[in-house]
C-alpha cells in the first residue's frame, strides 16, 4: 500500500463509456493525482462521457480467518465455466487483504503476496450478500478497503480530466449520474 487499482469499477454490473450529468461544479485534473494541476471544471449541469475509473487505496480491509477454509469457485477460461484449476486454502489466523469489491458478493483481495478475487465467506461489515452475524462462515471482517476514487471524464468537446470522491460506490455521493437511465437522479 498504496495500492492503484487501474479501470476498477465499483460494483454490480459496472462498466464505463456512457454518457452523464454534473450534479455540482467538478474540478478535474489532467491526471489522477492531487500532484497534479487543476485544468479546469465541468460546470453544474455539463454532460461527459465516464471513460474510467482508478481506485487509489490507502488501507485494504482486514478479514481473520477463524477456521480452515478451501476456496473452490467455478472459473470461466474464455469458451465455458468449470472448477477452478486450484484449491485456494486459508487457515485459521491467517489474514486475508480485501481491495475492492467486484459484485454480487464477490472481492477482489490480496493472500499470501498474490490477487485473487472469490465470493465473500466471512461475516462482518464487508459482509453484502449473506445474512449479517452468521458466525458459521469461517473468517470476519475487522475493516474495510479505505481509499480513493479517480474518476475519467470526456466532454462533448473532447477534454479529458479527472475527478476525485472519497466515497465508495456508485460514483460517490452522486457527484455526477448517468443521463441514459431514468432511476437515476442528481441529489436535491
Amino acid at each position: 500500500m498504496p495500492m492503484v487499482r487501474t479501470g476498477a469499477c465499483p460494483g454490480e454490473s459496472c462498466v464505463y463509456g456512457y454518457p452523464v450529468v454534473a450534479c455540482r461544479n467538478l474540478s478535474f485534473r489532467a491526471s489522477d493525482s492531487f500532484d497534479t494541476e487543476e485544468i479546469g471544471v465541468f460546470a453544474k449541469g455539463d454532460t461527459a462521457i465516464l471513460v474510467t475509473g482508478n481506485l487509489h487505496l490507502t488501507e485494504p480491509g482486514i478479514v481473520l480467518i477463524k477456521r480452515d477454509h478451501a476456496v473452490t469457485d467455478i472459473e470461466y477460461d474464455g469458451e465455458s465455466y468449470g472448477p477452478a484449476k486450484d484449491t485456494l486454502r486459508f487457515f485459521a489466523g491467517d489474514t486475508l487483504y480485501v481491495l475492492d469489491y467486484l459484485e454480487l458478493g464477490s472481492w477482489n483481495w490480496w493472500y499470501r503476496g498474490k490477487a485473487g478475487a472469490s465470493e465473500e465467506f466471512w461475516t462482518g461489515p464487508l459482509q453484502r450478500s449473506f445474512e449479517l452475524g452468521d458466525e458459521q462462515r469461517p473468517a470476519i471482517s475487522i475493516s474495510a478497503p479505505r481509499g480513493a476514487w479517480w474518476y475519467m471524464l470526456r466532454s462533448r468537446s473532447g477534454a479529458e480530466g479527472w475527478v476525485r470522491t472519497d466515497v465508495e460506490g456508485w460514483w460517490g455521493e452522486r457527484n455526477f449520474v448517468r443521463t441514459d437511465r431514468d432511476d437515476w437522479k442528481c441529489p436535491p
